[in-house]
Order: C-alpha cells, then structure tokens, then sequence
C-alpha cells in the first residue's frame, strides 16, 4: 500500500462538514487538500474557515493544502467574477480573521504542496 504521507484526498470539505471526522482522517498522516473554497453550494466561506481553522488549532497545518476547484464559468476570463487568484486576494484575508497566522498560511498555500508533490525514489 502506499504510505499515508503520501496519499492527498480532495474534496473532503464537499463531502462532509464534521470536524471530527477531518480530524480522524488528518491524524492518520494523509494530506487533505480544501479545494471547493468559494462555493457556496457546497459550503459557505464562513463554514469552510471555521473548518481550516478548528483543524489548524489541532495541530494539522503540516498537513493541510489550499485549492479552488472551479470551471470556466466561474472563472473572470470567462465573464464570472472570481479569477484564479482567489485565495491570494480575498480567502487568505478571512483565514487571517478567523485565526490563521501567516506561517500556517504559507504552509497551506505552498509549503506542504511541495512535500506532497514531491516525487521520491
């Protein structure tokens, strides 16, 4: 089997709104991406910093990895109004005001992309 440090689940934050249950699985070592940021029909901002935040208190930001999964028809090129910076311009600011701190923002937005990511021999 594959080690769980290797393992990166997506759209747990579509799946299900439990915090505990985010916890049970970020405890077993696998990294969890938060990607449906910005859709309301999944979660509300509020809801989903609430989330990020109560597992950052846990002690996961190693662990934890910041996407938007979107189309083209939310996206500003193509007449929405949400552009691809996104998370850069309006979501960190409400993960700062929910508690974030900028070394756990850093972490979420690259550095644990890059330990994920990283192919091993």
């Amino acid at each position: 089997g594959i080690e769980p440090g290797r393992l990166l689940i997506c759209h747990l934050d579509r799946a299900r709104y439990d915090f505990a249950y985010h916890k049970e699985v970020l405890a077993t070592g696998v990294f969890l991406e938060y990607d449906t940021i910005n859709r309301p029909k999944y979660l509300s901002n509020r809801e989903e910093t609430d989330l990020i935040a109560a597992m950052l208190e846990a002690g996961f930001e190693d662990r934890i990895l910041l996407s938007l999964d979107t189309t083209n028809a939310r996206l500003r090129a193509y007449g929405a109004d949400m552009g691809l910076d996104y998370i850069l311009k309006e979501f960190v600011s409400l993960l700062k005001a929910a508690g974030a701190g900028e070394g756990q923002i850093l972490k979420m937005q690259s550095l644990n992309a890059q330990r994920a990511l990283t192919i091993k021999n």
